[in-house]
């Protein structure tokens, strides 16, 4: 299988490495995020889509165009009993405790300027707990994602691109800017917008290796275009830094 320990060490401090842009809001990309034997491992390791389980039978509500979307969600269980003993094993090492409390702390030294904790929590003095996620993503053809911020309950974001041959690529990550100013007056948590009311603001091509990450905040507008036909899955591994108040 691989040093995967030494392997996600030398991802982390790839990771650490990157300079955060604030335009719209913070974030940080790359390519050849982890080493080339963990990167194949990662889409070697890869279920088939029959693995996968569909939101609607695991009770999450799906919007718009969000139904050709299917996950194996780690926290939850849901889908990582249809692992073959290989595939679970892999996976069980890479979302460890130990990898997880890696990546988070890595990703909330790295955008802490920009995380409001005492916002976060409700108060100044009240404490939070910080519950790092993985989940495992697959969209298939006809898969939109519609411009949203994400919900109020997580402070980051970070997504592992996990192409496998070209015809896979060109369908990253989107930011977006609201074009007015009623939508950045009045924040939602993870409501769904039309496209029409934001301009595209730069993003991340999803290519071979790559690595996503922003700080959730009530702006923090993204979108996935609507995936064509001859494109036959976008397989994305997330990383969600919740929280929980204490």
């Amino acid at each position: 299988m691989g040093d995967i320990g030494e392997f996600w060490r030398q991802t982390i401090e790839k990771i650490s490495s990157l300079p955060v842009s604030t335009d719209p809001y913070a974030h940080i990309s790359t390519y050849d995020t982890v080493p080339a034997p963990l990167y194949d491992q990662m889409t070697t390791n890869l279920p088939e889509t029959e693995a996968y389980v569909f939101p609607c039978d695991y009770k999450q509500v799906s919007f718009g165009c969000e139904d050709p979307r299917c996950v194996i969600d780690f926290d939850s269980g849901v889908g990582v009993k249809n692992f073959s003993v290989d595939q679970r094993a892999f996976w069980d090492e890479l979302t460890s405790k130990e990898n997880s409390m890696l990546l988070t702390n890595c990703l909330i030294e790295k955008f802490k300027p920009y995380l409001d904790f005492s916002a976060v929590a409700g108060s100044a003095d009240k404490k939070i707990s910080l519950l790092p996620k993985w989940m495992l993503a697959r969209s298939l053809p006809g898969f939109e994602l519609p411009p949203h911020e994400d919900i109020n309950q997580k402070l980051v974001a970070a997504l592992f691109y996990l192409p496998t041959e070209e015809r896979e690529t060109g369908y990253g990550t989107i930011m977006l800017r609201p074009k007015g100013t009623e939508i950045r007056e009045h924040p939602t948590n993870g409501e769904r917008y039309h496209p029409d009311d934001f301009e595209d603001a730069g993003g991340m091509e999803f290519r071979r290796n790559g690595f996503f990450a922003f700080a959730r905040t009530p702006y923090s507008f993204h979108r996935v275009g609507r995936l064509p036909e001859n494109t036959p899955k976008r397989d994305v591994l997330m990383f969600n830094i919740m929280f929980a108040g204490l």
